[in-house]
């Protein structure tokens, strides 16, 4: 991991200059589900997520999860962020059977 202090160096009698603070720091993606009978594989991705990229996450760790953990029924709940919501994911969601509570 990396450290983000803003160190710097001068000689006596000039302005300290301190080394620039970088735009976007080393950032760690991951995602996983929780629920009363247990929790998913965790999954650590680079880069930003999208819907694409949400729904293979959904398809390598939630569907066998639901699968084998609840194949008596499910609710699948999580925010409205517009990647969830978006049509391919609520198509998804359809063809896979994900029993999913959009949340006001």
């Amino acid at each position: 991991m990396e450290t983000h202090r803003r160190t710097c160096c001068y000689k006596r009698g000039e302005k300290p200059r301190y080394k620039p603070k970088p735009k976007h720091p080393l950032k760690v993606h991951v995602w996983a589900g929780i629920s009363y009978r247990g929790r998913t594989s965790l999954c650590i991705f680079e880069g930003k997520m999208n819907a694409l990229l949400f729904i293979s996450i959904l398809k390598k760790s939630l569907v066998p999860f639901i699968r084998d953990v609840y194949p008596d029924g499910h609710r699948f709940v999580q925010d409205n962020d517009p990647k969830h919501c978006s049509k391919r994911a609520r198509q998804f969601y359809a063809e896979e059977g994900i029993n999913w509570w959009p949340t006001p």
